[in-house]
């Protein structure tokens, strides 16, 4: 589940880099294109993360989980978003991840 949400937080800050690149917005405006983009992958993302953690205590959580995997091409490294598997598989992934992801979103924002 985390490594789902990290996929497409990778995916959300490339677009949302490559986008603003291109325009020619002010501060406050990035921050609300940055908002809207955050609001979009929250929103889709939401019903079936909900959906996993449920599955996940029941007694065949695991191979739900392990078809997510499949659907989302978590195990593919060519995969939109695959740059942040590395560190998604270190030791501490959650402040890893973090690190990571705060790291994109400062550099886009340069």
């Amino acid at each position: 589940i985390q490594h789902l949400r990290a996929r497409a937080e990778s995916i959300r800050i490339s677009e949302l880099e490559r986008s603003l690149a291109r325009m020619d917005l002010g501060e406050s405006e990035r921050e609300h294109v940055e908002a809207l983009t955050r609001a979009i992958v929250n929103k889709l993302l939401h019903p079936p993360l909900s959906r996993l953690k449920a599955q996940t205590d029941r007694e065949e959580g695991l191979a739900v989980l392990e078809e997510a995997r499949a659907l989302f091409a978590l195990d593919d490294e060519t995969a939109p978003g695959s740059d942040i598997d590395e560190v998604y598989r270190a030791d501490q992934p959650e402040v890893a991840l973090e690190e990571a992801l705060d790291s994109l979103e400062r550099k886009g924002s340069e």
